[in-house]
């Protein structure tokens, strides 16, 4: 699914392998998207995903304790970890 995202251009940052020249493509580099429109107008997708799975489960815990990380996510629709 990120993938379909990332090849119609819905995505603010690219994402790929660790020594790509994607955005997001640091070793252990990962992001979290609000994505607008994703599959159907009006419905929204949350991509959590990273360069490699320590990326992944960066953003994925930040995600998990929201309440805790809410002040740093407020007002952003993309967030690099």
């Amino acid at each position: 699914l990120v993938n379909g995202l990332q090849t119609e251009g819905k995505l603010t940052k690219t994402i790929g392998a660790a020594g790509s020249t994607a955005d997001i493509a640091a070793a252990g580099a990962g992001v979290i998207e609000l994505v607008a429109d994703a599959f159907a107008t009006g419905k929204y997708a949350i991509v959590v995903a990273g360069s490699d799975r320590t990326g992944t489960s960066k953003a994925a815990a930040v995600l998990a304790q929201f309440d805790s990380n809410s002040a740093m996510l407020d007002g952003k629709t993309v967030y690099e970890v």
